[in-house]
């Protein structure tokens, strides 16, 4: 009774240690090769609140679910731009290089082959800058993504990490 007075006095709060709130924390290790579900299914029907770290690490997967949908909208909207871009690059070099086509036709091309040779140049153009971004985009994942490990192992002060945690490719 002496404790509860001195939380409620400390806390600044009457309902503290109340017996609706009992204010106390238990922390349950288990052994090595016990099913952690079992443990909280078994502490939950004591009708007592367990969290578990599983618990947390889904309301993380969730957050980042959420990041990777805005990331992709990004990227997609990013591709739509590209291929704007390059599009209208590829019409500007055709209204520029009217003399080379001409130069073409007159040395006997037909127009299949100079539409064969625009539309290769593109393919290469897009084949290149595709290329590019692609490697640009995994090197810059991977790291942000051992980035944002050691800064999580940093916060939560774990001096150990599985190796497979750092091969989530």
């Amino acid at each position: 009774e002496l404790g509860k007075a001195m939380g409620r006095y400390q806390s600044g709060n009457p309902e503290f240690l109340s017996e609706n709130k009992l204010g106390f924390q238990a922390q349950v290790r288990i052994k090595r090769g016990v099913d952690p579900a079992e443990i909280k299914r078994r502490i939950r029907a004591m009708d007592l609140e367990a969290r578990a770290l599983d618990d947390q690490l889904g309301e993380i997967k969730q957050v980042f679910l959420v990041v990777d949908l805005l990331l992709t909208s990004f990227g997609l909207l990013s591709l739509l731009v590209a291929t704007l871009g390059i599009a209208n690059t590829l019409l500007m070099a055709i209204t520029e290089r009217t003399r080379e086509i001409g130069v073409m036709k007159a040395l006997g091309s037909t127009e299949e082959s100079i539409r064969g040779l625009f539309a290769l140049e593109a393919s290469c153009i897009g084949f290149v800058g595709g290329a590019i971004g692609t490697i640009a985009a995994v090197v810059l994942g991977l790291a942000a993504d051992l980035l944002i490990l050691k800064l999580i192992v940093g916060m939560m002060g774990i001096s150990y990490l599985p190796q497979c945690w750092l091969l989530n490719i």
